[in-house]
């Protein structure tokens, strides 16, 4: 569950299909994608297999963004167990809950939309793709576009991803990089919520790990879902002085416990803070309710 600080990619011609998928007409709406691509053609092809798998995870991610939504929507949520472990109390405000609930979770769980359209991609160089310096393929700074590198892939080895995204720029498309340790993560949001009751507290497990939890974790570094100023990082882990061998950065903070102990400065802007209150208040629906009336 990592931001992507640099794309190998270009696009090659897209073209449209039918598919029994969702499908939506491009929209208006400024935090909304007007076509999601999947790469079906060079370099990270996603397969049948990954896109049935990926859609049944939108599925998954959706519902539990929309869950976590619903969560938020009640009044003084914000003094709840949940909002102050995973946002903290000095963001423990009606207007910022109505922001976090809009920004990080309304406009995910609307962004979620099956991938329907076929693309290509060529790996060439560090620069990402410029939808300016292409024609006639369709995808736009707008579009929203789905890859799958092969296990082989020295991209995914090297920095050990689940799953990657790049920032969304200025005519610049959005890439979602699902790394083959994505695709493992086939416990349901059911079973984790389950390991975690049982644990009595927040468990990171590679048996019990949820895809659809790593993609609102991925959602959170979208500009065109969260609005540019509220785009969340992979913020530093504060207990660690090590830098990380393959990105040589301080170590980001992806731990429970180390998403807990973040200032609350920090909390509002790390990704996995919101994942973790997605999946949080699924293992422990009353901790979403506010502490006191």
């Amino acid at each position: 569950m990592r931001f992507l600080a640099g794309l190998l990619v270009s696009l090659l011609a897209a073209c449209h299909v039918n598919a029994d998928l969702e499908t939506r007409a491009p929209s208006l709406n400024p935090l909304h994608y007007d076509t999601v691509f999947y790469i079906a053609e060079g370099g990270w092809v996603c397969s049948k297999k990954q896109l049935k798998f990926l859609n049944k995870v939108l599925d998954e991610a959706r519902s539990t963004a929309r869950s976590a939504a619903a969560a938020l929507s009640v009044e003084k949520s914000e003094q709840s167990i949940a909002y102050l472990t995973w946002f903290g109390q000095s963001n423990a405000t009606p207007d910022m809950r109505k922001s976090i609930l809009k920004n990080h979770y309304q406009s995910v769980s609307e962004n979620m939309v099956y991938p329907t359209t076929p693309t290509g991609m060529k790996l060439q160089d560090l620069s990402f793709y410029n939808t300016r310096k292409q024609k006639g393929n369709g995808v736009t700074e707008n579009s929203l576009i789905y890859s799958c590198p092969p296990p082989e892939d020295r991209f995914c080895i090297k920095y050990n991803y689940n799953a990657a995204v790049k920032h969304n720029l200025p005519s610049r498309a959005t890439l979602v990089v699902l790394c083959p340790h994505f695709f493992e993560k086939t416990s349901s949001i059911e079973s984790v919520a389950t390991s975690w009751r049982v644990a009595g507290r927040v468990i990171q497990s590679t048996k019990q790990a949820n895809a659809g939890l790593t993609l609102i974790h991925e959602f959170q570094h979208m500009a065109k879902v969260t609005g540019p100023e509220n785009v969340c990082h992979d913020m530093p882990d504060p207990s660690s002085r090590q830098l990380d061998p393959a990105t040589r950065r301080p170590k980001a903070c992806y731990s429970p416990d180390c998403c807990m102990k973040l200032s609350d400065s920090y909390k509002i802007q790390n990704a996995e803070n919101y994942g973790l209150y997605a999946g949080y208040i699924q293992a422990w629906p009353e901790k979403a309710r506010a502490i006191r009336d």
